[in-house]
């Protein structure tokens, strides 16, 4: 039908780039900002069922034998769909999403779901009554809890089991939260004191704020996203990845340039143009590198000293997280998919791997 897009998943080779299958998910009228949502695609099932976030809802697509779309949940009626990536939170059974509608009135659906992997059927629905529902970030499932938040509204925990609120705190969060060890954190900003930036900690338990800093040099496109270890949190801010300990929120890395920047370009001029970066995705942390994306350019940084390693320019924006496994780190511009590894025998100026 005119007008119609269709949203397809491809697996290919992760060596070679070849393909191996492709299949249709839904087809969709929305016309524009679909191919944000290639980053809500998370995997299930032990790699059988794939996920993914389109403008007819959540929807789960089965892999290999069981190809093809077997069920989708509407957590978006008849509105269209925000432009945020939005990943679903998983655990043994269960999906978790919020409700996704979005009006140029600025009228939402105040809804949070559980939603049966299996059938795709819903088993509960938390409403929100302090929050409006219009930016709830992808939330996250662990030990019976699910931890999510929206845009300057602040953390909430909800029990797995029936979507109890266990508790609910104000910060001024613009991230999708990362649980590790007990500890909730966020990236926080406020529009109302000239656009300070900086982060905060949680106990995973009570909600009670461990530690919030608010001395970053600018901020990110929302939702920021960072990642965490047992003793560090990692996140981009102002052209810069930090690192800040876990344990205190100190920042780590005090003479580490402002790594994400183009290089030779002032990063105070993008500033001028862009107030804050574009979509740096998830940093992705392996040994001692850290991998880290802005714009068009994958960035590998020192994970103990901040510096940077080397950068590859795609020439083209990025759109969503670099993803790393097996020695080999991938990339994607809105068309096409990079593979990246270190080159073991060459030959006339050509990688034979």
């Amino acid at each position: 039908m005119e007008g119609e897009r269709t949203i397809v998943i491809e697996a290919l080779d992760p060596g070679t780039g070849d393909s191996q299958w492709t299949t249709t998910v839904t087809t969709t009228r929305e016309s524009q900002q679909t191919y944000h949502h290639a980053d809500s695609l998370t995997l299930a099932d032990d790699g059988s069922l794939i996920l993914i976030q389109t403008s007819n809802g959540l929807c789960a697509v089965g892999a290999g034998e069981n190809e093809g779309t077997q069920w989708c949940f509407d957590n978006v009626s008849d509105g269209q769909l925000s432009h945020q990536p939005i990943s679903p939170a998983i655990d043994d059974d269960t999906v978790y999403v919020g409700h996704y509608r979005q009006l140029v009135s600025g009228e939402s659906v105040a809804l949070f779901y559980a939603v049966d992997l299996e059938d795709g059927s819903e088993r509960w629905r938390h409403e929100f009554t302090t929050w409006d529902g219009t930016g709830v970030y992808s939330a996250v499932a662990v030990d019976d809890v699910v931890y999510l938040t929206e845009f300057e509204e602040g953390v909430k925990a909800l029990d797995a089991a029936d979507g109890t609120e266990l508790w609910s705190e104000s910060v001024s969060a613009d991230s999708a939260p990362t649980v590790v060890d007990g500890t909730v954190f966020v990236t926080c900003a406020s529009a109302a004191d000239e656009e300070t930036y900086g982060a905060a900690a949680l106990d995973a338990t009570t909600g009670e704020v461990l530690w919030e800093v608010d001395d970053d040099d600018g901020g990110g496109w929302i939702p920021r996203q960072l990642a965490a270890t047992e003793d560090t949190v990692y996140y981009a801010a102002g052209f810069r990845l930090l690192a800040r300990d876990t344990a205190t929120g100190e920042r780590r890395w005090l003479d580490a340039n402002r790594q994400l920047a183009p290089p030779n370009v002032d990063p105070e001029e993008l500033r001028e143009a862009e107030p804050t970066s574009a979509r740096t995705g998830i940093p992705a942390v392996v040994g001692d590198r850290i991998y880290v994306n802005n714009r068009n350019l994958v960035v590998v940084v020192d994970r103990e000293t901040g510096s940077v390693h080397t950068r590859y320019d795609t020439e083209d924006p990025l759109r969503n997280s670099v993803a790393v496994a097996d020695d080999w780190l991938y990339a994607n511009t809105s068309s096409t998919l990079y593979g990246l590894t270190t080159c073991e025998t060459e030959l006339f100026g050509r990688c034979l791997r």
